[in-house]
This record gives C-alpha cells, structure tokens and sequence, in this order.
C-alpha cells in the first residue's frame, strides 16, 4: 500500500541557542511554491534535567532520551520529523526510540557525534567546546555573536551577511550550558543501525563547525539515507541556501512516497 500523501507536513526543530523562527526561509518557500509541503516548528524540549550538570555520555544520553520523550508525545504516528545541527541528534533519537512516530526524518548539518574522540576524528575539537562553555559563562552575547559567524563561515558569497541574520535568529534564552554539554558528550552512533526509516541529510561542504568529511564516517550505517552535499554552504544551508534545500526536500519526499509527484505546483 502506497504511503503517498496529498500534503507533507514536516516537524521541524532548531540548533542549539536558534528559535524555531531559523526554518522560516523554507517555511516561506513551500508557502509560496509548492504549499503541498508544510514546515511545522517546534522549539526544542528542554526537559527538567537541564538542570543538573551533564558529566558523562550516560547522563547526556538520558537527558537527551527525556527530551525524545517529551517531543514523540506531541508528535502524530508516522511524522516526517527534520532537526538542524542539535535538533538532528534529537531527530535520531526519536527516530530509534520511538520508530512509530517517524517515518522519515531530515537531517540539516547533523552528527551522531559532535566531539572529537580518540576513536572519532571527524568532529569538533573538545577544546573548542569546552572554550564555548567558558565564554557562555563569561560573556554569552559575545559567545552568541561568535557562534553565528562561525555558522556562517564557508558561505558564498556573503558569509557576512548571513553571520547577522543569524544573530537575529538566535535566542539568548536558549543559549544554555546544557546544550553545550550535550554536544561535548552525546554519541549516537550505536544507534545508527537500528534506525531504518528513510533519511535525508543536508551538508554544507564548507560548515566549520561539523566539517563535511564527517559524513563518510557515519552516514552508510543509516540503512536508508539520501546525502545531498551542498557548495559554497556552510553550518546553515536552510537559511543561506533554502531553495536548494527546498528542492532536495521535495524530491526526497517524492522519491520515497511521502508526497505525491503531482501534488506540487511548479516553483
């Protein structure tokens, strides 16, 4: 039996300290061109263990796990769930722990693993993260300013430009240590093989902050995933290149019958 919907909505999470507002290029987008395809937002679910100190893989795992929970709750069966940077990690999660609840899931500038490890070479220098925590206590403004320019690094042809929207799409409320410290202890890559929903991952070929040689680490153990490599596209390709993200969404969401191939109407 075809799964093929009329429309497609996707649930959509930000990146750590980034309001939901950070889909809203894409949201416009499908609004405008091809309206079969609807972008819901959700902010990410901070669970009440944020507030405890997260000092190891287990307590970042459980964290995480709560957070899962929390979302799974508020989400249909069978969703189209898509997280960026942090959000995907959440994405992964809900889709191993709660597999009804997904049935395809997009990951934007995501890893199973955030920081370097003697066993995993292919992500964020410890030292950088543990720098980021610093400077959150310190000065989280400035903290929150750097942050965006990094996103934005790698970006054709304004990185500027981009590093100020994304300033103004940040939300300093969100800019928590926890967050930080997920990224400095999560590692879902024993999950990846229990994942068997159809995946979609959207790289920048220049993101800073979660290189694109990453993927060959850890994207084949995804057992039905689609890579879209983009140039010229940094850690925030759904705000600097939305129409190209829009068009791999799409096809991606034909290619596996979630959208039918003449409910779109041309761009």
């Amino acid at each position: 039996m075809s799964n093929t919907h009329t429309t497609a909505t996707l649930h959509c999470l930000p990146g750590w300290a980034m309001q939901p507002a950070s889909w809203l290029a894409l949201q416009q987008h499908f609004q405008q061109h091809i309206p079969s395809v609807v972008i819901q937002t959700h902010a990410l679910p901070w669970s009440p263990v944020e507030t405890q100190d997260i000092s190891s893989v287990a307590l970042a795992t459980q964290c995480l796990n709560d957070m899962a929970d929390k979302l799974a709750a508020q989400l249909p069966d069978a969703s189209l769930v898509a997280g960026w940077s942090l959000g995907g990690q959440l994405v992964l999660n809900i889709a191993q722990r709660h597999p009804h609840k997904v049935s395809g899931f997009v990951l934007v500038a995501s890893t199973p693993k955030f920081a370097q490890a003697g066993d995993w070479q292919n992500g964020m220098p410890l030292e950088t993260l543990l720098a980021f925590q610093q400077a959150l206590q310190n000065n989280p403004d400035a903290l929150l300013k750097r942050f965006c320019t990094l996103q934005a690094i790698g970006t054709q042809p304004d990185a500027r430009e981009l590093g100020r929207e994304l300033l103004t799409l940040a939300d300093p409320s969100l800019a928590r240590a926890i967050g930080l410290q997920l990224l400095q202890w999560l590692d879902l890559r024993p999950l990846l093989t229990q994942i068997t929903q159809p995946c979609l991952i959207l790289h920048g070929e220049q993101d800073q902050l979660m290189p694109s040689a990453a993927l060959p680490a850890w994207q084949n153990q995804l057992q039905h995933a689609t890579v879209c490599r983009l140039a010229g596209c940094g850690h925030a390709p759904i705000i600097s290149h939305t129409i190209a993200c829009a068009s791999h969404v799409q096809a991606w969401l034909e290619d596996n019958a979630f959208l039918s191939t003449h409910s779109a109407s041309p761009a």
